[in-house]
């Protein structure tokens, strides 16, 4: 069993705590991250490289916007759940209300 399903399994209140503490918060632009899903720039563990965030849409959906680092090809991640999809390998965090989102 490993560290995180031991802590799920035995002091499920700091999941959630963590859970609400890191919707505050994104990879900040020039941060490495790995893909935690197949459908963000290829494969599932791939090398991305956040270079912005942008909002599109009426309802202002936020994005953080990745590049491939091995073959360049640009994707998107939602805010919503970004900690699901990718993780944080190099780099630091920024707070959501900081961000500043591209035109």
């Amino acid at each position: 069993m490993g560290l995180e399903e031991y802590v799920k399994e035995n002091y499920p209140n700091v999941m959630e705590e963590y859970n609400c503490f890191v919707r505050d918060f994104v990879p900040s632009v020039g941060s490495e991250v790995a893909s935690l899903i197949d459908d963000l720039g290829g494969i599932s563990g791939q090398s991305l490289e956040v270079i912005g965030y942008s909002a599109l849409g009426c309802g202002m959906d936020a994005f953080i916007d990745l590049k491939n680092r091995s073959d360049g090809e640009n994707c998107m991640c939602s805010f919503v759940n970004w900690h699901k999809k990718v993780k944080l390998m190099k780099g630091e965090f920024v707070l959501i209300k900081s961000v500043n989102f591209n035109d």
